[in-house]
């Protein structure tokens, strides 16, 4: 979908009987505003068919269920859609940044690749797993530290 796209479906549920819509009975779909009244704006009728009467009635019902969501459904699709280009396009400049970069030479390059040396591994899980064994043996040793503090009377 494009810009053009989008603006006409924005354009056709701008023009629509405002919402929410709810699925009344007999196939009616109605306006439930309450400022605007609960008039019909649809009718959803079942194919009569002779073999599938049943199928048919819980299809209709399914399409009466889908047309009355979609009042509400579309311009909040809409506005995550136009939400998600917004954070596109930012994330397009950040990355064009980055890209005119000379990354090895960013602080945090630097950064990475000295805990890399240090951990003996740039394997994210691996350096992780490191870490926390280091703030554990970090812990014991603080724990003698202070039992020993306490055996002197520091």
């Amino acid at each position: 979908m494009d810009e053009q796209r989008l603006r006409e479906v924005e354009e056709r549920a701008a023009k629509a009987t405002p919402g929410p819509w709810r699925v009344g009975s007999f196939g009616q779909i109605y306006c439930s505003d309450p400022e605007i009244g609960g008039y019909y704006v649809a009718t959803v009728y079942p194919l009569l068919t002779p073999d599938a009467l049943k199928e048919d009635r819980e299809a209709t019902s399914a399409n009466e269920q889908f047309i009355a969501e979609a009042r509400t459904d579309v311009p909040d699709l809409v506005a995550a859609l136009q939400e998600a280009w917004g954070y596109n396009k930012l994330m397009e400049k950040e990355i064009e940044f980055l890209r005119s970069q000379d990354l090895q030479r960013l602080p945090v390059a630097k950064l990475n690749r000295e805990i890399a040396t240090v951990l003996g591994t740039t394997d994210p899980v691996e350096a992780v797993e490191k870490i926390k064994r280091m703030q554990e043996m970090l812990d014991k040793l603080r724990a003698y530290v202070a039992e020993l503090r306490g055996n002197r009377g520091d």
